[in-house]
């Protein structure tokens, strides 16, 4: 598995060590026309407001297919994808928002190749929620 870093260079440290990440709480939540992110998986992508981001679909032996997401650059186009805003939400309208809600509307999100894997999961009344989480739900 290969992971890249971003490197602040004035401090010359990584700006996103994986380690420091709670992959639990990285959550992704797929709303009317627009995508929510948490603080978790905001620093998980190394994003900030005015990047680009972009959701692709990567296929394994013909058979499953499942939703990946990360910078833009990281599929090899830094004009595509869409801005993240300072509210921490990207548009995604039309027909992007239909083929991601084939997958589901709530994401945790798993490290993959130089990407991030979207695990889709169910919220049910029951589960433990951080309150970062619960804001996401009642935007």
């Amino acid at each position: 598995m290969e992971y890249n870093f971003d490197i602040d260079l004035k401090t010359k440290e990584d700006v996103n060590n994986i380690s420091d990440i709670d992959f639990n709480n990285a959550t992704i939540l797929l709303e009317n026309n627009r995508i929510l992110f948490s603080s978790e998986a905001l620093k998980a992508l190394n994003a900030s407001p005015g990047d680009r981001l972009s959701i692709n679909y990567y296929t394994v032996d013909e058979q499953c297919t499942f939703p990946v997401i990360g910078k833009s650059a990281a599929f090899t186009d830094s004009t595509g994808g869409n801005k993240l805003t300072k509210s921490k939400t990207i548009s995604f309208r039309g027909r992007q928002g239909e083929t991601l809600s084939r997958y589901g509307k709530n994401f945790k999100m798993e490290p993959f190749n130089n990407y991030f894997k979207m695990i889709p999961f169910e919220i049910e009344e029951n589960d433990d929620l951080t309150e970062e989480e619960l804001d996401l739900l009642n935007i």
